[in-house]
């Protein structure tokens, strides 16, 4: 009785199997008529694709990429004809076809063992995966994913958009792609490096910097948007809160864009703020060389003086002895005084600027300068 049963089930396995292997031949007879029914090729490939004697066959997976592929063709189809595809419907497609094809391209790799015992690829999957090749080519050269993708960027979901343009920008370097023929139909010029770039301000609109870091890396030594991705390089790791490679970033890109000061200004302010006064005195110098009449500049290393002077105040209040305290305060005054002609030549490039005037006034006052009134009346006290 057992043995029966056991036959019994045998055969409803392998009715299960046969039913599965049927589907998804029928899947491609609905997605190749005239009229394709997508919906019901996918409702029949789900099963086919949980099912154990059919799941691990990377034909299944194939003819599954192909529901969304032939969505693609007609989609671009009915643009010839001057229709707009939907995009947001396409897009998923498009993308869920992708996916299918990685997996069927990771099976198709399986070795089987030959008649003289060598272990080698199936010839039909050698096939496969050079029809998956010649498809994803396809991909790319449509790029449905990067008009998905600028939609969903437009609906503000920028990790979606991220997402679609790095599966679009990974098409070339797939192992499968590595043809010559195939590379040479997909140039990856300046429009490919400016879709990188979106992908990359995608990736750091929605916070994933560890996606957004290398891309921006990429760019910055390229042609297009290097100085924005040098930029922004230096914000994804401010906003990681990895100063030291902030800090790496600034240098980097100062030594790559040398006339751009906005690189100069942000390490002068990184000096500053860490204390390194030295170091921000001789970016600033350099800063003042290039550009001698920023009146910034002259304020920022009036500052830098200025900010030693008053932490040696804020010290000597606490000294008794009248012999240290006149050594400190020798070494004080000269400090103010040696901010006094930055405030002065700030003053002159930006007369108008009364923060400037109030500091001169301050320094005046302390060394009873007699430009004290002069400067006193101008800021109307």
């Amino acid at each position: 009785m057992k043995k029966i049963i056991f036959m019994a089930s045998a055969v409803l396995m392998s009715a299960v199997c046969l039913a599965q292997v049927q589907n998804v031949k029928k899947v491609q007879g609905l997605i190749f008529q005239e009229q394709p029914d997508f919906a019901q090729a996918r409702q029949l490939m789900a099963d086919a694709l949980q099912n154990p004697e059919t799941k691990d066959l990377a034909n299944t997976w194939y003819v599954a990429g192909l529901i969304g592929y032939k969505q693609s063709e007609a989609a671009m189809m009915a643009l010839a004809y001057g229709q707009t595809p939907d995009y947001m419907t396409l897009g998923p497609a498009v993308i869920e076809s992708y996916d299918y094809w990685l997996k069927a391209d990771e099976l198709a790799q399986v070795l089987v063992q030959d008649k003289k015992g060598n272990m080698v690829m199936d010839k039909k999957n050698v096939k496969l995966r050079k029809q998956i090749a010649n498809n994803m080519k396809d991909y790319f050269q449509r790029a449905e994913m990067i008009q998905y993708g600028v939609q969903l960027n437009d609906q503000q979901r920028y990790s979606e958009a991220f997402d679609a343009f790095s599966k679009y920008l990974s098409i070339p370097k797939l192992d499968m792609m590595q043809d010559a023929k195939l590379q040479a139909q997909m140039p990856q010029d300046t429009t490919f490096d400016l879709y990188k770039y979106y992908a990359a301000r995608f990736a750091y609109s929605s916070s994933r910097l560890d996606d957004a870091i290398p891309l921006f890396r990429e760019l910055m030594d390229g042609q297009v948007e290097a100085l924005a991705s040098s930029e922004f390089l230096y914000q994804c790791y401010i906003d990681k809160g990895d100063s030291t490679k902030a800090e790496e970033a600034l240098v980097a890109g100062m030594q790559k864009f040398p006339a751009e000061p906005w690189f100069l200004q942000n390490l002068i302010n990184t000096y500053v703020f860490s204390g390194r006064d030295q170091l921000a005195i001789q970016c600033l110098e350099q800063a003042i060389q290039r550009d001698p009449n920023n009146a910034d500049y002259y304020n920022v290393m009036g500052n830098i003086y200025l900010n030693q002077a008053t932490k040696i105040n804020e010290k000597a209040a606490f000294i008794k002895d009248n012999k240290e305290f006149e050594v400190v305060k020798a070494q004080m005054d000269e400090l103010y005084k040696k901010s006094q002609p930055y405030f002065e030549k700030a003053h002159e490039l930006a007369p108008d600027n009364k923060d400037y005037m109030q500091v001169l006034k301050g320094l005046y006052y302390r060394f009873q300068d007699p430009r004290y009134k002069e400067i006193s009346a101008a800021l109307g006290n």
